[in-house]
């Protein structure tokens, strides 16, 4: 790179931050570390109907627990703010005042009922719905007579008719678009307010970025950001599109899916290693290796991005979360579940995390199971006539007898306590294991029957069974 990179992530707080927005704020973040540049968080809420501080607390939050705080912007302050579009009108007012003057903007009188008609005749004669750039053929006089008397009007960017725009996508390639296809489109409302279309480019102007990389859903946007930039007499960033994050069925994203927030897959049980890490690889051959931002952002390379659609993989995000589970430190398996089970105390905690680290699947299913063993399990309808039967009970009365009499119990010792009793009552195999399981867990199936009983200590252990004896 031959300039500082300067990149930006600029959410809408119309919403939870989901998947596709947390990949592209990802990227934007590991492109800005792979070449020690800067990373931006810039709000874009214009339109004032659908944002939300709420919202904009939320995706700052969301960003902060994935690991992407940013360099400048939103609370962080820099030299080229606010870094909320709301708060930057004039400097909007300025652009579109310029844009006015030379002649590349015009103001449009008409009305949607007008604009509503000529479109319906356009689809009538099966031509593309476009402006007819009326307004743009007013006389300067007309014009001005007009804006004079307050009658409503939008602010349109004049289109050449002829010729056309080329982008060197970092991810697409060449991108080309017949200036023929493109209308003279609005930059702001009749009611003052510029369109994100306007603001953003000359937000990327004044910011001095460098790059953007964004879903590709904005590439029919990018052209027209590009017009503005060359109106206005600023160079455009460079463009990068990412591919859209699709179902693992190849088909769009949908409430079919549950909730993709970043907070609620927080809250589901995820670590945010293992979020960035599985968002990296939407759409990015990240090696096997990379696993945290620092290793990410080594090998991050935007030209390795693919251009077809990634798909969301989430069978592959449980298996990832499971993974670190039973790949974590004690320590740090339980300083990660704590939040998802305050009552536990941690060191109690650190006993039964990693008693279920084998077999949960994220935090919260580890932190569920170990509490789980806080209460006494309940019994099943036909446990009384399963320890009716004298083996049975011979069995049980044993091993409650030996765990009676003990303060301390480790692993080996409990495995020798039910080998004995075993050997004693003629129980063995899924009858034996069963037999005690259910009224230590509630469980037929579990960890080992051993750790299992050392982790709920001897008195708990002890007290359940002879709960279980006296159904």
């Amino acid at each position: 790179m031959t300039e500082p990179v300067r990149v930006r992530f600029a959410p809408s707080p119309t919403g939870s931050l989901h998947i596709g927005g947390a990949r592209s704020a990802l990227f934007n973040f590991l492109f800005a570390r792979r070449y020690g540049g800067v990373f931006i968080l810039r709000i874009e809420d214009t339109d004032a109907t659908r944002s939300s501080r709420e919202y904009e607390t939320e995706i700052m939050t969301a960003l902060r627990w994935l690991g992407l705080d940013w360099d400048e912007g939103v609370e962080k302050g820099g030299k080229y703010g606010p870094y909320r579009q709301s708060e930057r009108r004039e400097i909007y007012d300025e652009a579109i005042a310029r844009l006015l003057d030379s002649g590349a903007a015009y103001p449009c009188f008409c009305t949607n009922e007008r604009l509503d008609e000529l479109h319906r005749q356009q689809q009538a004669a099966k031509r593309p719905p476009r402006y007819d750039g009326r307004c743009f053929n007013l006389s300067r006089d007309e014009t001005a007579r007009r804006v004079a008397e307050g009658e409503p009007y939008t602010v349109r960017l004049h289109v050449p008719p002829h010729g056309a725009l080329t982008i060197d996508d970092l991810i697409r390639g060449r991108v080309e678009v017949a200036l023929k296809n493109l209308d003279d489109f609005i930059i702001r409302r009749s009611n003052g307010e510029p369109l994100f279309i306007l603001a953003g480019a000359v937000d990327d102007a004044a910011m001095k970025i460098t790059h953007v990389l964004r879903g590709e859903d904005h590439l029919t946007n990018t052209h027209k950001q590009v017009l503005v930039h060359q109106a206005l007499g600023n160079a455009p960033p460079r463009f990068g599109h990412l591919p859209m994050v699709v179902g693992d069925d190849g088909k769009p994203l949908s409430k079919r899916l549950g909730d993709l927030g970043v907070l609620a897959l927080r809250d589901q049980g995820y670590c945010p290693d293992v979020l960035a890490a599985h968002l990296a690889r939407l759409g990015w051959a990240a090696t096997p290796e990379a696993d945290t931002l620092a290793t990410l952002a080594a090998a991050f390379e935007v030209d390795r991005v693919a251009k077809k659609p990634a798909r969301i993989g989430l069978d592959d995000l449980r298996h990832r979360q499971a993974r670190w589970i039973r790949q974590a430190s004690p320590a740090a398996l339980t300083e990660a579940v704590a939040p998802f089970a305050p009552e536990i105390d941690r060191t109690r905690l650190d006993t039964l995390v990693r008693l279920f680290a084998e077999e949960a699947e994220n935090l919260a299913d580890l932190a569920a199971r170990a509490r789980s063993l806080l209460a006494d399990p309940p019994l099943p309808d036909d446990w009384a006539e399963t320890v009716r039967a004298p083996a049975m009970r011979a069995l049980l009365e044993a091993v409650q007898q030996k765990l009676a009499g003990l303060e301390r119990l480790d692993e080996e010792s409990a495995r020798e306590i039910i080998r004995q009793a075993s050997a004693d009552s003629g129980v063995q195999g899924r009858a034996l294991y069963n037999l005690l399981r259910i009224p230590l867990s509630g469980q037929t199936h579990g960890p080992d029957l051993a750790a299992l009983m050392a982790a709920l200590g001897a008195p708990t252990a002890a007290a359940r069974l002879q709960r279980a004896l006296a159904v």
